[in-house]
C-alpha cells in the first residue's frame, strides 16, 4: 500500500521535486533518482511519466499527474496507469496536476498523446469546477490507487483556503486530502510561460503560513500535511519553511543545479546546451551517470546536515522542532522582525 503520510513526514525534512515527464532527459532523472535514493529522500514526480527505466531505485515516491486530464478520466488507458501506481510498493503518494519534439515515442507510450505533438497541460481540470467537484476527484483516485492523495496549489489569495476547510467541515474529515503542496509564485522551469513565472501567484514567503493558518484555525493541521516548495534551494530557506509549518519541503531547483544545469532557460526546446534536460544524445554526452549521482546525493547528505546543524544552533534536538519563533525576518530598513509577530499562530494553536 506504500507509505502512510505519517511515515513519509517522519523519514526525512526535504524531498525532490521532478520536472514534468519528457522535459527531462531519462538519464538526467536515472542520476536523479540514484543519487536521491541512495540518501533515502522521497521523490516527487510525474505519475503518467513512470517508465521500466525511470522505475529504478525508487524509495519512496510522491506521484504528480496535475493539469493533465487524461490521467484521472474513464479512458481504459487512463485508468491502467492509476491501476498500475496501486501496485507500485514504494509508491508514497498520488496527487491531482512537452512541445511536440520532445514527445519522444517512450513519452507518448507512457502519456498516452500523440507523438511529436504538443502536450499543453491546461490551467485547470475540465472536469474540476469547484472544491467539491475537486474532492470528489480526491476521493477518485484515493479509491482507485490505495494511495494517499493531495493538491498541488499555487495560491493567490485566500479564498480556495476557506472554501476548501468549509467543504471539509461539511462533508467530513475522511474527504479532506491527505496533503497539499504548495507552491510559491517564485518555482517554475525554464519551459514555463514567462507571463506566468513572472507575475502569478503569491510568494512562497506570504503563501505557506496563510495555508498552515487555514489548516490550524480549521483544526485540519493533523490531518492534512503541507508540502513547501518555490525556490527551496538552502538549508536555510529549508528550515524557514520548517518553522512556518510545513512538513517537509520540495526542491528541484538545487537537484538541477547539482547535475549541472546553469538556467539556460531552453527547457521546452530540446537544446538545453547542459544535457540536462534535452532528449539529444550528442547534448547529453557530458551527463556521466556514475560522476553525477554522487553529486546528487552529496547534495541530499550536506542538505541534511546543514538543516540539522541549523537546528542545534537554536537549541534544538531536531529540525522537527523548528518554530516560528525562531525566525527573524530582516525588513527593508535593515531592521529584523521574528516570524511569529509577522505571522502570529492562530488562537486555536495558543489555546492548546
Amino acid at each position: 500500500m506504500g507509505l502512510p503520510i505519517s511515515a513519509m513526514v517522519r523519514r526525512t525534512g526535504v524531498s525532490i521535486r521532478f520536472k514534468l515527464a519528457g522535459l527531462i532527459a531519462v538519464v538526467s532523472i536515472v542520476m536523479l533518482t540514484l543519487g536521491v535514493g541512495s540518501m533515502g529522500w522521497l521523490q516527487y514526480r510525474d505519475a503518467v511519466a513512470q517508465s521500466e527505466a525511470r522505475m529504478r531505485n525508487l524509495v519512496g515516491v510522491i506521484a504528480a499527474s496535475a493539469g493533465v486530464p487524461l490521467a484521472f478520466d474513464d479512458r481504459p488507458g487512463a485508468l491502467a496507469v492509476l491501476e498500475t501506481l496501486r501496485q507500485l510498493p514504494d509508491l508514497a503518494a498520488a496527487e491531482l496536476v512537452l512541445p511536440g519534439g520532445k514527445v519522444t515515442p517512450e513519452i507518448a507510450r507512457i502519456r498516452g498523446i500523440p507523438e511529436g505533438v504538443d502536450s499543453l497541460s491546461p490551467n485547470r481540470h475540465p472536469d474540476v469546477a469547484d472544491i467539491d467537484q475537486l474532492l470528489d476527484m480526491v476521493l477518485r483516485v484515493r479509491a482507485v490507487t490505495g494511495k494517499p492523495v493531495g493538491l498541488k496549489t499555487a495560491i493567490g489569495g485566500w479564498q480556495f483556503m476557506n472554501l476548501l476547510t468549509e467543504a471539509v467541515a461539511r462533508r467530513g474529515i475522511a474527504d479532506a486530502p491527505d496533503f497539499i503542496a504548495v507552491d510559491g509564485g517564485e518555482g517554475g522551469s525554464g519551459a514555463a510561460p514567462q507571463a506566468l513565472a513572472d507575475h502569478m501567484s503569491l510568494s512562497i514567503d506570504e503563501a505557506l503560513p496563510r495555508v498552515v493558518d487555514a489548516l490550524i484555525e480549521a483544526g485540519l493541521k493533523d490531518r492534512i500535511k503541507i508540502i513547501a516548495a518555490g525556490q527551496l534551494v538552502t538549508s536555510a530557506r529549508a528550515a524557514w519553511a520548517l518553522a512556518c509549518g510545513a512538513d517537509f519541503v520540495n526542491t528541484a531547483r538545487g537537484f538541477m543545479f547539482a547535475l549541472g544545469c546553469i538556467q539556460a532557460m531552453r527547457c521546452h526546446t530540446n537544446t538545453c546546451p547542459t544535457g540536462v534536460t534535452t532528449h539529444n544524445p550528442h547534448l547529453q554526452r557530458g551527463l556521466v551517470v556514475e560522476e553525477k549521482f554522487e553529486r546528487v546525493a552529496n547534495y541530499c547528505l550536506n542538505m541534511n546536515k546543514e538543516i540539522d546543524m541549523i537546528a542545534h544552533s537554536c537549541g534544538l534536538r531536531h529540525a522537527r522542532e523548528f518554530r516560528r519563533e525562531h525566525v527573524r525576518i530582516v525588513q527593508a530598513d535593515g531592521r529584523s522582525t521574528a516570524l511569529n509577530m509577522l505571522y502570529p499562530y492562530p488562537a486555536q494553536l495558543l489555546a492548546a
